[in-house]
């Protein structure tokens, strides 16, 4: 088993020995594969303030097909939040019709959901239950996107 660190500011995956503080675990016969990670940008605060945070799904894809699909169940599951607790939603008729669609993708494409999570599948990690921090009072979805990282060493630094 490989361990790794992932660097968000030049995108780059690193292999590390301290396992306890790994963000990705992957097989010896991995190391030499390119793989997809999932980043979003949110905003989240108080009554007071905002502030907009970076972060990133702790799930690694080998293909882009997968990845993709994880990407749409972050976007659908917070338009999906978004659409049920909208109390001043003017066309309630649409709405509705816009919540059925968001469930009916969730309920094709993730084993189970609710408000504050869901599962994404991922090759490398199988199930994986996600908390969706992005969903609150004071939080919203910005953007949500994948990021393609390999395995860097200290020679690719220099």
């Amino acid at each position: 088993m490989i361990y790794l660190d992932y660097n968000q500011t030049n995108k780059s995956l690193r292999q590390t020995e301290n396992m306890k503080y790994a963000d990705f675990a992957i097989n010896d016969n991995d190391v030499d594969n390119l793989f997809y990670i999932v980043e979003f940008n949110y905003t989240t605060g108080n009554s007071f303030n905002s502030e907009d945070e970076n972060r990133y799904i702790d799930i690694l894809f080998y293909n882009q097909e997968d990845v993709e699909l994880a990407v749409k169940l972050i976007k659908t599951h917070a338009k999906w939040y978004s659409l049920i607790n909208d109390s001043y939603c003017r066309n309630r008729a649409e709405r509705q019709k816009e919540i059925d669609k968001c469930i009916s993708f969730l309920k094709n494409n993730t084993e189970e959901y609710d408000e504050w999570s869901f599962t994404i599948k991922s090759e490398i990690n199988g199930n994986k239950t996600i908390n969706a921090v992005w969903n609150g009072y004071f939080e919203t979805l910005n953007c949500v996107d994948y990021i393609i990282a390999d395995i860097r060493t200290d020679e690719d630094e220099l």
